[in-house]
């Protein structure tokens, strides 16, 4: 297991544990999903009931994407060391509030919320089968967004961040349905050139996701966007272009894309 989390069962955990998580596993076992068990970081069932797992992965999903992704977000936002963030998470999930969870991928994707101990967590992405692709902390007011509640903005400048996940982006926090950004911010919310080019680039993104096959519960398709980068690119380029033409003065672009985009 690589450096920087916790978890996997290897080398076994003890008692109650142990069993309920020798139970979950039989029961992947049996519906035929596809998982490594050695690289499983934890396994538990959420508030909606379902078995979710969450393995070393890689770069693009897992363990290893969350690290390289969010381990700051964790810290800022909620205090969280990187060498905690799987029990952090583990804790979220086993005992957490489930805020909503819907649907929001044509390859089989959830995308939930959850509240614990008065800070929310937005599940990025599970998949149907219940392997988890990507989890991170978001703020109060984020969380409210994402829940159409009514949030009184505040007066300093607010960061839109551009960066693409599963079931995400470029704008955070998006509707990929819809490509409507839920920045909170109208200028943004309501422009339609956004919306478009926002839903296009979130949906390419999040058809690189197969779950169940290659062998593995969760496959990126890195060729895939590779062969893809150009068309990426131009959305992208389109998106910050309308961010700084319509900019009041309200907010700052941090852009996470461009150059990861232009190495691939």
């Amino acid at each position: 297991m690589g450096a920087g989390f916790h978890g996997g069962f290897g080398g076994g955990t003890q008692g109650a544990k142990d069993n309920a998580t020798a139970d979950l596993i039989a029961g992947l076992e049996k519906s035929g999903v596809k998982f490594t068990k050695e690289n499983i970081v934890f396994i538990t069932k959420d508030g909606t009931g379902q078995t979710v797992w969450l393995e070393t992965g890689s770069q693009s999903t897992g363990m290893q994407h969350i690290i390289s992704r969010h381990a700051d977000d964790f810290q800022t936002k909620h205090g969280i060391a990187k060498t905690e963030i799987a029990s952090h998470l583990e804790t979220v999930f086993r005992q957490g509030k489930v805020e909503y969870s819907r649907v929001k991928s044509e390859n089989g994707g959830y995308e939930r919320l959850y509240s614990h101990n008065g800070k929310y967590y937005l599940l990025s992405g599970v998949g149907t089968n219940g392997y988890i692709v990507s989890a991170y902390p978001i703020g109060e007011k984020e969380a409210f967004t994402l829940s159409r509640e009514v949030w009184k903005m505040k007066t300093e400048k607010q960061v839109i961040r551009i960066r693409l996940d599963y079931l995400q982006g470029p704008i955070w926090m998006s509707d990929i349905d819809t490509g409507e950004p839920l920045t909170g911010i109208e200028v943004i919310d309501n422009d339609l050139e956004i919306r478009e080019s926002n839903r296009r680039a979130g949906q390419m993104f999040s058809s690189y996701y197969e779950f169940d096959t290659h062998d593995v519960p969760c496959w990126f398709n890195h060729e895939k966007e590779k062969a893809e980068k150009e068309i990426m690119l131009d959305l992208v380029t389109q998106i910050v272009a309308r961010l700084n033409e319509i900019n009041d003065g309200s907010f700052v672009i941090e852009d996470y894309e461009t150059e990861r985009l232009k190495s691939l």
